[in-house]
């Protein structure tokens, strides 16, 4: 039996509808392994960050909007 470590790949991406979904967690092998899982289950997204483990970088950009700001408080708490 092949035995592998798997890491937990995090990414904030944009769907093919416009939509941005801001934590999507996808096991992988490697970061390649990762984010081909991710092309599978979101198939033309953009990927707008990527992480790996449990943290999650907190970031504000310059053009945030209201909802921005409230998803940011929300996900502080």
């Amino acid at each position: 039996m092949i035995q592998y470590e798997v890491e937990k790949y995090n990414f904030r991406i944009r769907t093919r509808s416009g939509v941005v979904v801001d934590r999507v967690s996808i096991s992988g092998k490697n970061p390649d392994d990762a984010n081909r899982r991710l092309m599978q289950v979101y198939p033309e997204c953009v990927v707008l960050d990527t992480w790996s483990g449990e943290s999650n970088p907190i970031r504000v950009q310059r053009d945030s909007s209201l909802e921005d700001v409230i998803d940011l408080i929300t996900l502080s708490h």
